[in-house]
């Protein structure tokens, strides 16, 4: 369960931090007088051999069409596409990797027989519980080890069924934003679904926080949401948390952001988006958190891509360098 509690550590430290200042700019050096011009100075500058391939920058952007079908796209400096393939890249410190999924079986334990008054459970005569289904997110590069994301949580104990999940909501700059979920029958009445979002830098290679005010506007008007259809559980200030950073991108291709904000309700009357005994909403802000704030306005290259396909949803974008 090690796994799952820094998580829960990740959503407490999520729901205190607050927005930090931007970094100054980096100071520049002035620009160097040139040289004055001379025969020799040419004739040094010619090359004696065929000169080796420079980088040209190029734009990695990744979306989703209508069916959440993922593809990603290859784009010059003016957003003309250059390639495209099936699936999400990720832009890391200049080079494309991609993001995967893979399946991997969870070990179960089979709930005893409820019909035997003594609670003899004879597991010779009872076929095995079948192996939970577990998701795995890892991003892979060609001559790279894999950097593994995600990984199931592969010692939960006591549940007969385990169904878990990972999705990629969106990625900002080096900042992946996923959501697991897991669903777990422990032999009670029902099964139960828990919700853990994680934001992953992957420049670093581990779990980072996003902070976000708990501004008044935002979270009251989550709280009108949360009430307008249920007067029974009434969200109120200290029961409605912020649960979840939420970016995402607009038609322009420029960065939006909201706060998912969760609070207690009935087992039935839970919206089946944030988990069990839970209803949430997402409401936008009004200002974007500092540490995304950089990635707010869309390059030129991202504007002219997103104009030319309103049919697809931006996933994210970042700069690689095509060789």
């Amino acid at each position: 369960m090690q796994g799952m509690h820094r998580k829960h550590v990740l959503i407490a430290a999520l729901l205190l931090s607050a927005c930090g200042d931007l970094p100054d700019p980096v100071a520049t050096e002035p620009a160097k007088e040139p040289e004055p011009f001379s025969e020799r100075t040419v004739a040094l500058s010619l090359p004696t051999q065929a000169a080796a391939p420079t980088a040209t920058p190029a734009w990695l952007v990744w979306t989703r069409d209508a069916d959440g079908e993922p593809r990603s796209f290859v784009l010059d400096s003016r957003g003309a596409e250059v390639s495209s393939e099936p699936g999400i890249g990720i832009a890391i410190d200049g080079k494309k990797w991609s993001y995967r999924t893979e399946p991997v079986d969870l070990p179960t334990t089979r709930c005893p027989d409820l019909g035997d008054p003594e609670g003899d459970d004879e597991m010779g005569e009872r076929p095995a519980a079948e192996p939970g289904k577990g998701m795995r997110a890892t991003l892979v590069r060609d001559g790279e080890p894999d950097r593994i994301v995600i990984e199931p949580p592969l010692h939960q104990e006591g549940a007969e069924e385990i169904d878990h999940g990972v999705e990629l909501v969106a990625s900002v700059g080096p900042y992946l934003f996923l959501r697991e979920s897991v669903y777990a029958y422990a032999c009670g009445a029902h099964g139960n679904v828990s919700v853990v979002p994680t934001t992953w830098d992957a420049l670093r290679g581990e779990a980072a926080v996003v902070p976000a005010h708990l501004i008044d506007g935002p979270l009251a008007a989550a709280i009108a949401e949360l009430n307008a259809d249920d007067d029974t559980f009434l969200a109120t200030e200290e029961t409605t948390a912020l649960g979840e950073v939420v970016p995402g991108y607009d038609a322009r291709g420029d960065l939006v952001v909201g706060l998912r904000f969760a609070a207690p309700t009935c087992y039935a009357c839970s919206y089946g988006d944030f988990g069990s005994y839970v209803k949430a909403t997402v409401v936008d802000v009004p200002a974007i958190p500092a540490v995304l704030a950089p990635f707010a306005t869309a390059p030129h290259a991202i504007g002219v891509f997103a104009a030319a396909h309103p049919d697809l949803a931006i996933g994210g974008y970042g700069m690689i360098d095509e060789r």
